[in-house]
């Protein structure tokens, strides 16, 4: 078992935005969290990564509790996580923030990288390696020189997949990737993201395009007010009264 949630719960001021979730995902898996806006997804993804902590509950990663650790500590384990709203280095090239992501992940000191140790040089070549099969992977070769700020839309939302990459993740933890996109740009990420599962990435997204977390995902963890409502199969959530009507609203995917 990678990740396995207990009895997950989070208040705030008395509100109760996540309550006593379960769950799990294990190795190679892509698993997909859905439900409505203010459900608390993007809550049980902080819970997760130490942005905030827990009221209640216990989660395990690699078979180690990492409840309330701060987020460095938990992204050196090997959970990293993408955000909905990419930030961005605007002043550095693609090549550049794949490369800083790498470096904190080698270990490469500030004061390395500026004078450039014998060390820090034999380490930033096998990194500079790296980051170009990332780029072939994400499909960005052709803007490897680009300022990251110049991107368009699609290209920014690889460009975050790219940088969580570059830190050689365990779990990758995507925050709605496909948002805001057009449908050419779904396609292409919605490509790469199954290349990443293909290769044995193992994912957990959240994602609001419903017809592409069904296509996607291994499994499908819904949530609804805080809580979850329903568990397992994209085709077991189609027919799931209790989904359909709490998210999907209609027999849209009943069908």
């Amino acid at each position: 078992m990678l990740l396995k949630v207990e009895g997950l719960s989070k208040s705030f001021g008395g509100l109760a935005a996540v309550s006593g979730l379960d769950m799990n995902v294990e190795s190679g898996e892509i698993v997909g969290l859905i439900g409505p806006n203010g459900a608390g997804k993007t809550t049980i993804f902080n819970l997760l990564t130490g942005a905030v902590s827990p009221t209640s509950g216990k989660i395990t990663f690699r078979e180690m509790d990492i409840t309330g650790k701060k987020p460095h500590r938990i992204a050196a384990l090997g959970m990293v996580r993408t955000f909905q709203i990419t930030s961005l280095f605007s002043s550095f090239t693609v090549e550049e923030s794949l490369v800083l992501a790498s470096n904190v992940k080698a270990g490469i000191s500030y004061w390395g990288s500026v004078f450039r140790t014998r060390t820090s040089r034999a380490q930033e070549e096998i990194i500079r390696a790296r980051c170009d099969e990332i780029l072939a992977t994400v499909g960005l070769q052709s803007v490897k020189y680009a300022n990251a700020e110049t991107l368009a839309h699609g290209h920014k939302s690889l460009l975050g997949i790219a940088t969580a990459l570059a830190t050689e993740p365990q779990l990758l933890l995507l925050d709605e990737p496909l948002a805001g996109m057009n449908a050419h740009e779904v396609v292409d990420v919605l490509n790469v993201i199954r290349k990443l599962w293909a290769n044995g990435t193992t994912i957990l997204l959240i994602e609001h395009n419903m017809k592409a977390a069904m296509s996607l995902c291994e499994r499908l963890v819904v949530i609804s007010y805080g809580k979850k409502i329903a568990e397992g199969t994209p085709a077991e959530m189609k027919a799931n009264r209790a989904v359909i009507e709490s998210y999907l609203g209609d027999d849209t995917y009943a069908a």
